[in-house]
């Protein structure tokens, strides 16, 4: 079996001139663990493609297709979609990278191992996601679209300052009383003009994550355990890694609330993580901040705390009948997904 493995920044589809940043690192650090993970699955054969510009390829597990420009890589990814198995895209959702590359993969009639076009396009939408999720009951941050002039914001101070499509926290802010927003709001029109922007409300509470793998018939779905999001606390929320399981957190209640969240999406398949926050107040229960239609940096933090290859619930629908089992101590990652404890 032949699986292609695309992951946008590192193979080739990047347009700047330079790639570096946080979604190189995590991208990067994606594409080595799971090459890694699917080509320990017995009859598997993956292939990938590597950006020239990263120097030579450290990936000993897959054939690796180096491509020096985006037109090179644009071919190589619709030839090897069309000709593989299946297929397994990493890419970021802003500029609608991530569900343009997943509608290729569909059109020209390959399997995805992922999320579906459909989800995809739902989920990268964070003011429709958030509308679709509280009109099918599930508790998430009201959101609303930024105004530019910055008149009259819908919500109280603090707030929170987001992309509508954004990707690993980039461009995210905290924003604590009017002259901030006024600020914040001149410098983005000068930075991003034409990026769309949305507002919540700052809610206090711990932020935390949990992944699904779910099969391909949508009828088998594999709960993982809680995680907690490490952020930067400087009002960027800039993410610094994570821990597996979470402690202090009631796992049944944060997994049944991102579990019902994603019912609720189409075709969402595969690996997909959920962005939730376990507010401050007891009360309260878990709030659903975003879904990520895509494999995420704690898939590192996973993939070393399972004794099982988790790779295998993306691919094979026999893997659902029997659950993943999990290292007894709790697993600590970085931002690049390298084990720190």
């Amino acid at each position: 079996m032949r699986i292609f493995v695309s992951e946008y920044v590192c193979g080739g589809g990047w347009p700047e001139p330079t790639i570096a940043g946080s979604l190189a690192v995590e991208g990067r650090a994606m594409l080595c663990a799971v090459v890694e993970d699917l080509s320990r699955i017995a009859g598997v054969r993956v292939e990938t493609t590597w950006d020239l510009r990263l120097g030579s390829s450290s990936l000993r597990a897959a054939q690796v297709i180096s491509v020096g420009s985006r037109t090179e890589e644009h071919r190589q990814f619709e030839r090897l979609a069309r000709e593989c198995d299946a297929t397994l895209v990493i890419a970021p959702e802003f500029n609608r990278i991530l569900v343009e590359r997943c509608r290729i993969v569909e059109d020209c009639g390959g399997r995805m191992i992922g999320p579906g076009s459909r989800a995809v396009e739902l989920c990268s939408d964070k003011l429709r996601l958030a509308r679709h999720l509280h009109e099918a009951g599930i508790s998430t941050i009201p959101t609303a679209q930024l105004q530019r002039d910055g008149q009259n914001p819908p919500f109280p101070f603090p707030i929170v300052i987001k992309p509508r499509d954004g990707a690993g926290s980039q461009s995210t802010y905290r924003v604590d009383h009017p002259d901030g927003l006024k600020q914040l709001l001149e410098a983005l029109a000068e930075a991003v003009a034409e990026r769309a922007f949305i507002v919540q409300p700052w809610l206090a509470g711990r932020p935390v994550s949990v992944a699904l793998l779910t099969s391909q018939s949508g009828e088998e779905i594999e709960l993982l355990p809680v995680a907690e999001q490490l952020l930067s606390d400087d009002g960027r929320f800039f993410y610094r890694g994570g821990k597996v399981p979470a402690g202090d957190v009631d796992p049944t209640r944060v997994q049944t609330t991102a579990l019902a969240a994603c019912r609720t999406i189409p075709r969402l398949r595969g690996y997909a993580g959920v962005d939730l926050i376990v507010p401050d107040d007891p009360a309260t229960g878990p709030v659903v901040v975003e879904i990520n239609p895509r494999l995420t940096t704690s898939y590192l933090g996973y993939r070393a705390l399972a004794t099982d290859n988790l790779a295998e619930w993306m691919l094979l629908a026999n893997r659902f009948q029997r659950e993943a089992r999990w290292h007894r101590d709790p697993v600590e990652f970085d931002a690049a997904g390298k084990i720190v404890r």
